[in-house]
């Protein structure tokens, strides 16, 4: 029994006892962190009071909101970034446009050579814009690939989403696949990079990891190649009231305080975090911050966190047995203790850009260390052995049933709003047939201190640990690389990584197909 191998291992840090030393030492941390934390918020409240009330703030939001025009004039970057286009979406495309056309802004490039990998696709993050990938996307054209970035309905470039209606996960999957279609006739059209029944790379950061998730459910055999960027995993579908009943509100919270300049003021001490992690060579930090100053920014970020809790319930039920969310404690103990292929330390905004490969592990991570592999190896994969779904078909599943543990679906009455004339594919098979990479960041956004570990439940730390897990154990080539000492923000910005397990992706693909 698997239970055997458990009775000796302290698998969850959250219900550690606190010893007595740790204590003692703890007393005099909470009496100075706990005071700071008091002057910071009615610092915060002082200063919003005074910049609202004086007007200092809207007159200073405006002034620099004219200056800002030029960056984000959506015309003007267009017409100075040739290889920046609007796609015309038909009015049916997605219903959060209450069935008025949009248009979609994409950035498709070219590498200077031709290496004959798949093309790249980047579904992008929750209140992410293809701004902040580009600098991802400039690494890969020079290693031989054409990308696609493009923004979703009411992000970044793309037309504003004015409806306040939330997308479904059928709507980012739908959107991302009329994209890639039109991608594929130019890559036709270009010549030596692939044809229009070519299969795909994508690249999903965040919330891009479960978008590109819910496409596969949709979408079948579209993809051959998966790079999970730190993913938003699809088991915090049971804990989704964090997201909906808090953090969504707070983003809504954001887009008001906007014209008021406090976001502005709070943003300029993120300008050497954005330039460090996101500056590329198209745009500089200026654009990226002039964009997340706008009110439709944090509005629509709160529209999407419905639309990230549709993808997740999606994804669980396309994940059939293997959605963490059905997984027993034995089970989770054992995917979450699971070591993964390589702990890495690293971090290039720092001028850390040599790869350390290390036994060291985050807090947040299960135990002191990870499981005997003559324990997991053998056990993992009898389980997968005996759990594995045969059918090829698509699903036949009751899409009232929800994941979701509000009760009810984030966006329309089934799972991800996909209609019942739309079959439903098992993610299982097409992953058993993918190359896959899986980068996680184990600090959770707040480092490995006392603060940080709190950020995110143990239950969420787990859900996270398994699914990364199953995703590189049920490829047909995958593996999980751990990063101890990075924030979930951090990962992006390590683009030689990015593109070192692209390449190793579309180096699987070309060896399986024989190019």
């Amino acid at each position: 029994m698997l239970e055997e191998h458990f009775d000796d291992a302290d698998l969850w840090p959250s219900k550690r006892r606190t010893g007595v030393l740790a204590k003692i030492f703890m007393a005099p941390l909470l009496l100075i962190v706990v005071p700071l934390y008091l002057v910071f918020v009615f610092l915060s409240i002082f200063l919003l009071l005074l910049f609202t009330i004086t007007g200092i703030g809207p007159l200073l939001h405006f002034y620099f909101s004219r200056g800002e025009r030029h960056l984000v004039d959506r015309e003007k970057l267009i017409a100075t970034h040739s290889e920046i286009f609007l796609l015309d979406a038909p009015a049916d495309l997605n219903s959060a446009s209450a069935g008025a056309p949009y248009k979609i802004a994409v950035r498709l490039t070219f590498p200077n050579k031709n290496a004959g990998y798949p093309p790249v696709i980047f579904p992008q993050g929750l209140a992410a814009t293809m701004m902040a990938t580009m600098k991802i996307q400039e690494y890969l054209e020079t290693a031989g690939f054409a990308s696609v970035n493009f923004d979703r309905f009411g992000v970044g470039l793309s037309d504003p989403n004015n409806t306040g209606l939330p997308p479904s996960a059928h709507d980012v999957a739908r959107e991302m696949d009329f994209v890639m279609r039109h991608c594929d006739e130019l890559l036709s059209q270009r010549g030596g990079y692939g044809d229009a029944g070519r299969k795909w790379i994508a690249v999903g950061g965040s919330m891009g990891a479960i978008v590109a998730t819910a496409f596969m459910t949709v979408y079948p055999d579209r993809l051959s190649g998966f790079l999970n960027l730190d993913g938003f995993p699809h088991g915090f579908v049971t804990v989704d009231k964090l997201y909906l009943n808090t953090y969504a509100p707070m983003w809504g919270l954001y887009g008001k305080l906007a014209p008021t300049g406090m976001m502005r003021l709070l943003f300029s001490f993120a300008k050497g975090m954005v330039k460090s992690h996101f500056e590329s060579k198209t745009f500089d930090w200026r654009s990226i911050i002039a964009q997340m100053n706008q009110s439709q920014f944090f509005k629509n970020a709160r529209v999407e966190f419905n639309t990230m809790i549709s993808c997740a319930d999606l994804t669980c039920a396309a994940m059939e047995n293997f959605s963490t969310v059905k997984m027993d404690k034995s089970m989770m103990r054992l995917v979450c203790g699971v070591a993964p292929f390589e702990s890495v330390l690293i971090n290039e905004p720092k001028g850390e850009r040599e790869r350390v490969v290390t036994t060291e592990r985050s807090n947040s991570e299960l135990g002191a260390d990870w499981l005997r592999t003559e324990v997991t190896g053998p056990a993992l994969e009898r389980w997968l052995s005996s759990s594995l779904a045969a059918a090829s078909g698509p699903l036949s599943i009751d899409r009232s049933l929800t994941s979701c543990s509000l009760g009810s679906h984030p966006v329309g009455s089934t799972v991800g709003g996909v209609p019942a004339s739309t079959p439903l594919w098992p993610l299982t098979p097409q992953l058993r047939a993918m190359s896959v990479r899986v980068m996680s960041m184990r600090s959770y956004d707040g480092g490995d201190g006392a603060m940080g570990e709190q950020m995110y439940s143990q239950n969420c730390r787990n859900h996270s640990a398994a699914e990364h897990t199953l995703q590189a154990a049920l490829a047909r080539s995958g593996k999980r690389i751990v990063y101890p000492k990075l924030t979930h923000g951090g990962g992006f910005a390590q683009t030689t990584e990015i593109r070192k397990f692209t390449i190793e992706i579309a180096e699987d693909i070309l060896c399986w197909t024989g190019r």
